[in-house]
């Protein structure tokens, strides 16, 4: 490892290229609202000739001023289509020009060569860091905190933010990727590799919850099992690491692998006896896969311990939950 990469301060790096993602963030803004504006300008203008149309139907039937407002009608929807045309293929290039310039200066801010670890580490982290700016950007493009106004800055812009975001998160898991192909057994970067999926994968659940296709649950599913396979590579290498397991135990939890998860805590513990939030994790488990016996044993252990949310165990204790399977028999009784 050369002397360089030693002395590397990657709080300082971060600090650098924090000043690029604002304007990054500032000029992505321009361009979403550019086209919210083109549209909503177009949308304006044909409601008006609308308008103008029925009032002149009504008292003008039938004179030169209709005819042409209905070829201004067809002139207007013409233009927005050529228009939308163009607009749609210069969007895309405009991100990815923003993209590109970001991680551009990034590597230049990096001052280390293609190769060791911390070049493409670093850069990933930058895009991570990068999207993490923008959360609920979508929410945000109207500075008064209105309801409405909120909803319908996430109605115009939702879909340009969630493509940014992927597009940058991509951007990282190929810095992650290009790296392993130098330092194929570098355990930091398997990790954060491991990271940046469960962060890609978080996005499209996130997406998928708001009923947008079958699409963005199978990527989110695609995303953890990768992260799993990487922990998995670091399960091989440290296996004795609680960090390790309790990583995966995080992704099993997202992909609802419930035995896998309880596996994972089993780990911990053995390595980590004293745990007790990992006691309580696994306890709630127990009751979730129907173990009632190991999960009251382990309310047991927290309670004499005097641990805070032993109690809180029982809320997933299925025993107690009778109004779950029966019904009240008065309720049945003859008219």
């Amino acid at each position: 490892m050369s002397d360089q990469l030693l002395f590397f301060d990657h709080a300082q790096f971060l600090s650098k290229v924090k000043k690029p993602s604002i304007n990054i963030i500032k000029q992505f803004k321009k361009i979403t609202i550019f086209f919210s504006l083109f549209k909503m300008f177009f949308l304006f203008l044909f409601c008006l000739e609308v308008i103008f149309f029925i009032i002149a139907s009504l008292f003008l039937a039938f004179s030169s001023f209709v005819a042409l407002n209905v070829g201004l009608m067809f002139l207007t929807v013409f233009s927005y289509f050529i228009l939308l045309f163009y607009f749609q293929a210069k969007k895309p290039m405009q991100m990815k020009d923003l993209r590109q310039s970001f991680i551009g200066f990034c590597r230049q801010m990096v001052a280390i060569p293609k190769g060791e670890s911390e070049h493409h580490l670093s850069v990933a982290h930058a895009l991570l860091r990068l999207v993490g700016n923008m959360q609920d950007m979508e929410y945000s493009y109207f500075s008064l905190n209105n309801r409405f106004l909120q909803r319908l800055s996430y109605f115009l812009h939702h879909k340009d933010v969630f493509l940014m975001k992927e597009g940058f998160l991509i951007a990282a898991l190929e810095e992650h990727i290009e790296q392993i192909h130098y330092t194929p057994t570098d355990l930091e970067v398997h990790a954060s590799l491991s990271n940046t999926y469960i962060t890609l994968a978080k996005l499209y659940q996130e997406e998928a919850s708001h009923a947008r296709g079958k699409k963005y649950g199978l990527k989110c599913n695609i995303c953890s099992v990768r992260s799993v396979e990487e922990l998995k590579i670091l399960k091989s290498f440290a296996p004795n690491d609680p960090w390790v397991h309790a990583q995966l135990a995080q992704v099993y939890q997202s992909l609802d692998q419930k035995e896998e998860e309880a596996q994972e805590y089993e780990t911990i513990l053995n390595l980590s006896p004293n745990d007790l939030e990992v006691w309580y994790r696994l306890g709630r488990l127990y009751f979730q896969l129907n173990k009632a016996a190991e999960g009251l044993k382990i309310y047991d252990k927290l309670k004499k311990r005097s641990y805070k949310k032993a109690d809180d165990l029982l809320r997933f204790y299925e025993g107690t939950k009778i109004e779950e399977i029966t019904e009240d028999p008065l309720d049945h009784l003859p008219q």
